[in-house]
């Protein structure tokens, strides 16, 4: 009996017509701890966004443009159905329109988001269905070599790079929750946790974070972990900032003696902790640490330049070893692990920041690769190789895409690597006035791409956190409508891309801080207005651009970015790998 059949026979046992497992964990996080993969132990499918619903007859796995070609090859088309969203009934409107009076979904309600059971209930009241909180997860009862949970170190992070002390913070965040008449917070996102409180761990891969949650109320800053975290020195931190210690399932206990209106972040807040707050008494906004976390101070700035010099430095040893001392068959593991360690050579550098995305010729074409065993190409010199990749450093968070050619690119390589490049020159040229959001900037990145017909199925830019998330919100740069609107302190990613199924994919990200320009409030009267400044510093490839296609305009910003590369990284370099980025800059004509 397959494992899909054993969970088939488990509904009928709960008179359960469904099972919905979202790829995330008890903290909405995007890179998920092994014990909490259930998503993948069930599917097979691999990729970071995608959940599955499992029926007595249909079972489909719902995705987003980046994972249709990955969810395509890794799932079992006899056992699973890819829905593709934007092509594909969302997964609500799905039930809504195949379901039965009656129908009963079950879920694991401290894995469910509230946002997300809220539209589960709203797509069963046509057919009068029930939401089942299962007591249970019903996937562990088959994963029988399920990862234990995760364990690490914790520390507290300094004030050289987090700017404020955490009593700091916890008092203004008090001062917020009064303006909004609650009287606590509950927070969930680990995210918002670490940077509240000013530790960081690592017990989670990626994620410079730790399992915990934390109340705040207007006499006390609860945090809810584990006790084998926690040593003499964190003990003693925690009660300098006036941090209490909890043990961590007792959240929702501590909830239910709540007095007052409890603010709930609707996307962060399992169904279970909201579940605890009566719904007269829930005050259910975005949280307020989002914003505050996405505007960066003077002192997470700093560490983020300075973390993208340290980065810089690893990625232009790493291509200069590349191109002139690779060993010959060199696969995308081989080239992703070397590149690993130039960054890790840096004492500063804790973890990677995602998984390496490292996909030559066609790999490069799907848009989050993660190369396998079974995948693991040779790298050669006829074919485009794409290489997405970021730290987590002491002093900040990494993001850069480079996309490269070992040998002599065609004329159509070199035409769409221009035509990426020349969005990306665009979206980092740009002035825009105060109260622009991403998605009004989106379209300068796509223009030379829709020029050449084509498009790419991911949003332009995401946020990127201070030693934190590498992907991180409120704001992003995309075609999804935004309220928010781009600030400066924001960091946010620049990464146009082009993908042929089959063939290549390329794409070029830097990461940029918004700043303010200063003296420009206009005759008009609109600004102040602002800007990308970019933090990477990596070079792009001369041999993919086509220089017949740019304009003196666009000719004169790569020389004054490569101008900057090379006198930002020049003073850490010497030898070979200097004159390799010598050569890497050169002034176009």
């Amino acid at each position: 009996m397959t494992t899909l059949s054993q969970l088939r026979a488990i509904l009928r046992t709960h008179a359960l017509d469904f099972y919905y497992v979202p790829a995330t964990d008890p903290h909405q996080n995007e890179y998920v701890p092994g014990s909490y993969q259930r998503r993948t132990f069930i599917t097979g499918f691999t990729g970071s966004a995608g959940d599955a619903l499992i029926g007595l007859e249909f079972a489909g796995l719902w995705t987003d443009g980046r994972y249709f070609l990955q969810a395509a090859r890794e799932l079992n088309p006899a056992e699973f159905t890819l829905m593709r969203q934007g092509e594909a009934p969302t997964l609500e409107a799905w039930l809504k329109e195949h379901g039965h009076p009656g129908m009963r979904i079950g879920v694991d309600s401290r894995v469910l988001s509230l946002t997300q059971a809220e539209r589960f209930l709203d797509a069963l009241k046509p057919h009068q269905g029930v939401l089942v909180a299962t007591p249970e997860n019903l996937i562990d009862g088959l994963w029988t070599d399920r990862p234990p949970l995760p364990t690490g170190t914790v520390w507290e992070h300094p004030l050289t790079y987090a700017g404020l002390h955490a009593a700091e913070k916890i008092q203004q965040l008090r001062l917020h929750l009064a303006q909004h008449h609650a009287a606590a917070i509950a927070i969930n996102r680990l995210d918002h946790i670490a940077w509240l409180f000013n530790i960081r761990s690592n017990s989670i891969p990626y994620q410079p974070t730790v399992l915990s949650q934390a109340l705040i109320t207007a006499t006390q800053a609860i945090w809810y972990i584990d006790t084998p975290y926690l040593d003499d020195t964190l003990r003693h931190y925690c009660e300098v900032q006036h941090i209490e210690i909890a043990p961590y399932d007792t959240l929702c206990n501590d909830l239910t003696h709540c007095k007052g209106t409890v603010w709930l972040d609707p996307i962060e807040t399992t169904w279970a902790i909201a579940e605890a707050v009566p719904s007269e008494r829930r005050l259910l906004q975005t949280s307020p640490i989002t914003l505050k976390k996405a505007v960066k101070n003077e002192a997470e700035k700093r560490g983020m330049q300075d973390a993208h010099v340290q980065d810089g430095i690893a990625m232009v040893r790493f291509l200069h070893w590349l191109e002139t001392k690779r060993p010959s068959l060199l696969t995308e593991i081989d080239a992703a692990t070397q590149l690993e360690q130039f960054r890790r050579d840096n004492a500063l550098c804790v973890d990677l920041s995602f998984p390496t995305i490292s996909g030559f010729g066609e790999h490069g074409a799907i848009i989050h690769y993660s190369a396998t065993a079974e995948t693991n190409a040779v790298i050669k010199t006829d074919a485009l190789y794409l290489l997405d990749s970021g730290g987590q450093y002491v002093n900040g968070t990494t993001d850069v895409t480079r996309t490269i050619h070992l040998g002599a690119p065609t004329a159509e390589e070199k035409r769409f690597y221009t035509r990426v490049l020349q969005g990306h020159i665009a979206l980092g040229n740009y002035h825009f006035p105060h109260g622009t959001a991403g998605e009004h900037l989106d379209a300068l990145a796509r223009l030379p791409l829709w020029q050449e017909h084509c498009d790419y199925n991911h949003g332009t830019g995401h946020g990127v956190g201070a030693f934190l998330y590498v992907h991180e919100g409120p704001q992003s740069i995309s075609k999804r409508p935004s309220q928010v609107p781009l600030l400066p302190g924001m960091m946010v990613s620049n990464e146009p891309g082009v993908y042929i199924p089959g063939r290549f994919g390329i794409r070029i990200e830097n990461v940029c801080v918004v700043e303010a320009i200063e003296d420009t409030t206009s005759a008009t009267g609109h600004g102040p207005f602002y800007q990308l400044i970019d933090l990477t510093v990596v070079p792009y490839a001369r041999n993919l651009m086509d220089c017949s296609l740019l304009s003196r305009q666009e000719i004169a910003w790569i020389n004054a970015y490569h101008a900057h590369v090379y006198n930002t990284l020049q003073p850490y370099l010497t030898g070979p790998v200097l004159h390799w980025l010598e050569q890497a800059t050169q002034a176009l004509s």
